[in-house]
């Protein structure tokens, strides 16, 4: 059986500050990039096109725009969805604790500061 000084043992493990930064993304970062691109509901694309198609005056190429930013504008929030969801199912795949040494533990930073400066 292994002690906490073996390794192997309880005492050979660490947070998993990725994970910590994973749920930090979940509940904040995400969040945050959401309200910055559009602090409302539905489409955030509408109110352009509403200032638009309601002056009032009549503009074909003026109505392909608007359908056109619609098609794009549409698919903002449901994106910052998706990437919600995805962080939450990497979160739960991730142990709160990570064997001494994993570089997902007290490692995280320095592997986190590395590829943030290759990128």
């Amino acid at each position: 059986m292994a002690g906490d000084d073996e390794p192997g043992g309880a005492g050979e493990e660490e947070p998993n500050l990725y994970k910590k930064t994973l749920e930090s993304c979940r509940d904040t970062l995400i969040p945050n990039a959401t309200d910055a691109v559009y602090d409302g509901a539905g489409d955030p694309g509408k109110p352009i096109a509403d200032a638009i198609n309601g002056g009032g005056w009549e503009c074909t190429e003026a109505d392909s725009w608007v359908t056109e930013l619609l098609s794009h504008t549409s698919k903002i929030l449901p994106a910052f969805d998706d990437a919600k969801a995805t962080v939450s199912s990497k979160i739960a795949s991730e142990p709160e604790k990570v064997p001494k040494g994993d570089p997902h533990g007290l490692a995280w930073s320095r592997n986190w500061a590395i590829q943030r400066r290759n990128i």
